[in-house]
């Protein structure tokens, strides 16, 4: 048997909605100091932690479509699952992180 929970019509899925948008927003800007640091000093890692964190703001950017478009068809459904896109901007973040530390420890 299923058990039913009250509907809360607090502001759960706009927080959840703005959370998304502000997540694309700082991996943006990580990714353009990141750019900005392979442009002074090409290096490979510095290009590959660049680019895994412009796949994370691409991966923030569909969990954000995606959930606005399930917060407009079921406005009252606030458990919409978009786990594939969390585990891809995970993977990306993650790949990031340890591209970044192979950057410190590489030969100059």
């Amino acid at each position: 048997m299923k058990a039913s929970r009250p509907l809360d019509a607090g502001l759960q899925l706009e927080r959840t909605t703005l959370a998304w948008r502000r997540t694309m927003l700082t991996g943006a800007c990580v990714a353009l100091v990141c750019a900005q640091a392979w442009i002074k000093k090409p290096s490979l890692w510095v290009l590959v932690t660049t680019v895994m964190v412009l796949l994370s703001v691409c991966a923030s950017g569909l969990g954000l479509i995606q959930r606005r478009r399930s917060c407009h068809k079921h406005p009252c459904d606030p458990l919409t699952p978009q786990t594939h896109v969390l585990a891809m901007t995970s993977a990306t973040i993650a790949a990031a992180g340890v591209a970044s530390l192979l950057v410190l420890i590489a030969p100059a």
